[in-house]
Formats: C-alpha cells, structure tokens, sequence
C-alpha cells in the first residue's frame, strides 16, 4: 500500500497516526495540532520529493487563508516532536526558495494492509466504530472542560495573524479575542492579544498579558521575551531588555526561527550599544539559509544595501497582499541612502501610512522621526524645517502617550536640533527652545544610562553654546561628550568642538596642536580646521598642504588670496556628515 492510502506509517522507531495526530517517537508520546498532523502527512504521502509552499498550503489548509508563518510554525512544530534540527535535517528538510521535502527514514504503511476482501473489510469496519468512539470521548471532554474544538481556536488565531499584517490591529484583536474564547489555555492567541496591544500604545495590557504566560514551551516563551524586551528597551530599561532579549535569542537559536533570530540580535545589538557595551558578533544568518518572508522583510529592514532585492522583496509583499511586510521594505528603501530625495520621501512617506492604517503606532513614530531627518538634511531652507518640526511633533506625541521614554529622548533632542537650525536662519525666539529640548534630552538619556546617546545630544548643545559665544558653556558640554563618545566614530566632533572653543580665543597655537593630533583619515572638517589655525599662524603654504584633497570655498579663497569664508557652525557640518 502506498503512503498517501494510509493513516497510520513507521519509519524508523517512530509511529504517527494522522487520524489522531499521535506521534510515538523515542520513547516519548505527543498529540501534533490538526493542521501540523495534516501536514506531516502530506509530507510523508510525497517522500522524497519537494513540496512547494503554495502546494503545501493548498493541500493542508484549502480554502482557509493563511500566512507562509503559519505553514512555517507548523514546520517547526514537527521538527520540535521529532527533535528535528533544520540545520542538519533528519527528517524535514527545507529546500530554500522552494519548500520542504521529507528526507527521514523509510516509510512504512501499518494497520490497514489487506490480504483478502474479508480482512479489508472488518478493519474499515473497525475503523468506523473507533472513529465514532473517539469523537465521542472528544466531544464528551470539550463537554466537560468547557471548551470548543481546537481547530477552531487555531482558526481564529490564523485569521487574527493574518490580519496583524494585512488589515490591521482591529480586526486582529477580533480574531485573537475569538480564539481565547474557543480555548482559554490557547497562549499563542494571548501572545497575540500582547502584540495588538504593543501596536496600540498599550503597553501596560501588553505586560499583563505575557506576564500571564507561564509555559514550558520554548516558541511561546522565544515570543514573550522578545516582546517582553522590545518593550523594556523603549521605555528605556535597558538591564531589563537585555536579559529578555538574550533569552530570546537563546529559545530562537534552538528552534532555528530565522526570523526571530535575525530580529533579536538586532535589537540586542542596539540595546547593548545604546547601553555603552560592546557590539554582539556578526550576525550568520542570511536569507539564502531559510526561505522564509519575515526572515527576508528582517534582513532588507536591517541590511538594506542591495536595492535591487529590497524592490524584489517588495513586488513580493505586493503580490501577497501583506500590508506590514510593504510598510517594512519600503522604510528600508529609503534607509538604504541609494534613493533621490524625492523617491526617499514617497518611500517614508507611504510607509507611514501603512502602519498608520495598521494601527502600529510604534513604526507609525518611528517613520515621522525618519522624515523629519529626511527634511533635516536636505536644503535647511524654511519649508524644510518647519516640515521636519511638524513630522517630528507626531513622534513626539505619540512615544510621549505609549510610555516610550528613549524614543521621546531622541525625538526631543531631533526637535531641539531642528529649532536650532532655526534660530541659525534667522527664527532667533528658537535659541531658548532649542536649549530646553536638548537639556531634557541629556537629563532622560542619562537616567536612562545611555552614553552614546547622552554624548551626542551634549555634543549638539555644544555647539548651541559656542554659536551663542557662550564659550565656558560650550566648552563643557565638548569635554562631556568626549567622555561618553570615547568609542564612538562621532568623538571626533567633539574633539573639533573643542577646538572650535581655542579659536574662538584665538588661542591658535593651541587650537592647531589640538587638531593636529586629531586623527585625520582625509577627513575633509579636520583639514580645513588644521588649514585655517595655519593660516592664522602665517603658515599659509602649509595650509594649502593640508587642502591639497579637499575642494571648495576655504581652498578657493586661499588660492586666490581672497579672504577665507569663515566656518560654519559645527552642527551644519555635522548634519551634512
């Protein structure tokens, strides 16, 4: 008999029955969901041959619309009853960009193998009476527990991850809600419940939520601590953050989630900087180890430099109707600096109001305080800054309503830089406001506990301060940032801000061995600021030397003995860096 007629088959020392979802292997019994039984039968029906994704999905779910995520749970779900590693496949093997294909032991078909028409007969028979006698001892259960069937939970809990990505939080809550009703022990909808509730601003339900969770299964708690870390680290806890995303990073590894794995290490990657610490090791995994979406929206969202696989990955997203994985790679296009300012814009632009229509507040403030940067750093005319001032008010807004201490930080110190540029163009009523905003921002970063952060916001002050010719001020605030930007590629700006300050004493002496033991690495500020000392110096040919690689205003005017433009304020020559 071939596999595809059976319901029951060996292979190895493992029995499954797919009319139950029992699978007997090494010692250990365990009941699979009826989807994830469903699909290891498919997949032993077809053994040996690969199975693509959308067959796949026809075959087990029909009509009933699911995500690529849910085939890929269930994927997992039979590996972890198998003790299956997708990096070294004993039994389930993925074949990249295509799907999945049984790769285990021989199959064979048990208990319904027939010699004569007699004995065909009584096992269907027999068949029959146990498959009436176990729906009755079911039904007699849900009876008895309160519940309703499984599958309609799970129904629900699909549609509702569906809809997370598609339509949004509203209908998402629905669904989740609906899936706790049928099954109240059902944690993977309440972990659902916990995501709407993040996309919403409601961070406290959300906390509620996964702090109910107690489960000894290593998926449930791989997504409880990764949001569980997500959200400490915006509400600026980093200790807290820290331990839960390691510990789902650890659950991630175990379970070979790509997906998760690639998001983890990002955002612990940046916790751990933002704290001050060391950098994770780079990161393995790449889309080409797992076919999966969410693995490929996480790494163009991260590693957004190939733009021809961003607008891949997009026509994809497209095509599947996923709203949220469209908001992602849109956002990374315009991240990737490889757009014209136009098409930077329509990018932030549209992305935004995808996840404004999703209901995801968090990326919805995270896109505003993108376009406020995009405003920012092109022409610093006055459209420009009261447009980046208007889209960095809505950040601010919203991380001020969720709870989001760092990002409100971080916006507050954007919009003190914005007024800034202001008062530099002539809005002097800004000057106050701008000190204002990147004060609070240094005082939140420093409870906070984030010096590179705290770093760059005395750095910007700094240079507040000196353009104010409030040198002593100014002055202060450069030594500060220098403390906490020790490690950082942007301790050279705080450097020159000191050296700014002797100049501004016309100490030049001073202020040219200062800049001569900056390291240069033909940074084009460093030489025109060792040019001009020079110059003051009378060491005009010397000056020269130091713009031989660097074309413009100050190396034109020496040139031809015009008097030298004078520089530009610190913050102008950091914004266009």
């Amino acid at each position: 008999m071939s596999p595809d007629s059976s319901s029951a088959w060996r292979f190895g020392a493992t029995t499954f029955n797919a009319a139950t979802g029992v699978l007997e292997h090494d010692g250990h019994s365990s009941r699979l969901r009826p989807k994830t039984a469903d699909l290891l039968a498919e997949l032993l029906a077809h053994a040996g041959t690969v199975r693509g994704k959308e067959q796949l999905i026809e075959s087990v779910w029909r009509d009933v619309a699911v995500s690529d995520n849910t085939l890929t749970q269930s994927i997992q779900e039979i590996r972890r009853a198998l003790g299956d590693d997708a990096r070294a496949p004993r039994f389930v093997e993925t074949i990249p960009k295509r799907g999945y294909r049984w790769v285990g032991p021989p199959i064979k078909a048990i208990g319904t193998s027939t010699d004569t028409e007699e004995t065909s007969r009584s096992p269907r028979l027999a068949a029959r009476i146990a498959t009436v006698v176990v729906l009755a001892v079911i039904a007699l259960i849900w009876w008895w527990l309160g519940l309703r069937p499984p599958s309609a939970a799970q129904h629900a809990y699909d549609a509702g991850t569906l809809a997370l990505g598609q339509t949004g939080t509203v209908l998402a809550k629905t669904h989740f809600q609906r899936a706790l009703d049928h099954d109240p022990n059902f944690d993977a909808a309440r972990i659902g419940l916990a995501q709407v509730a993040y996309f919403e601003g409601e961070w406290s339900t959300a906390k509620d939520l996964l702090g109910s969770i107690d489960s000894g299964d290593a998926e449930l708690n791989m997504r409880v601590h990764g949001l569980a870390g997500e959200i400490a680290y915006l509400e600026g806890k980093l200790d807290d953050a820290m331990v839960r995303l390691e510990r789902a990073l650890s659950h991630a590894e175990r379970l070979d989630a790509a997906p998760m794995i690639v998001r983890t290490h990002r955002v612990l990657d940046e916790v751990r900087q933002t704290a001050g610490l060391s950098p994770l090791p780079a990161l393995e995994v790449t889309t080409s180890d797992v076919d999966d979406p969410e693995l490929s929206a996480m790494s163009a969202f991260y590693d957004s430099e190939d733009l021809t696989r961003l607008r891949e990955a997009l026509a994809r997203y497209q095509d599947l109707g996923d709203t949220a994985n469209q908001a992602i790679t849109r956002l990374a296009m315009a991240q990737s600096g490889l757009l014209d300012p136009p098409t930077e814009h329509d990018m932030l632009r549209r992305s935004a109001t995808m996840f404004f229509e999703l209901g995801n507040r968090p990326m919805t403030a995270l896109v505003h305080n993108r376009l406020a940067r995009h405003y920012l750093v092109d022409d610093l005319d006055q459209d420009n800054l009261d447009q980046a001032l208007a889209e960095v008010e809505q950040a601010l807004a919203i991380h001020v309503d969720m709870g989001a201490r760092l990002n409100a930080a971080r916006d507050r110190r954007l919009r003190g830089t914005i007024l800034y540029a202001r008062a530099l163009a002539g809005a002097t009523s800004d000057w106050l406001s701008a000190e204002q905003d990147l004060e609070k921002a240094a005082a939140a970063f420093e409870s906070m506990g984030c010096p590179a952060e705290l770093g760059l916001t005395r750095l910007i002050a700094g240079s507040l301060a000196l353009d104010q010719d409030r040198v002593d001020a100014a002055r202060s605030r450069f030594e500060d940032a220098k403390t906490s930007l020790a490690d950082s590629d942007l301790a050279v700006f705080a450097e020159l801000g000191s050296v700014r300050v002797l100049m501004k004493e016309q100490r030049w002496a001073d202020a040219l061995d200062r800049a001569m033991a900056l390291p240069s690495s033909d940074n084009r500020l460093v030489a025109e600021t060792r040019a001009r000392c020079l110059m003051r110096l009378g060491r005009h040919d010397d000056a020269l030397m130091q713009l031989a690689n660097h074309d413009g205003p100050l190396r034109n005017a020496m040139q031809s003995g015009n008097s030298p433009p004078p520089p530009a304020s610190l913050l102008l020559d950091f914004l266009r860096r």
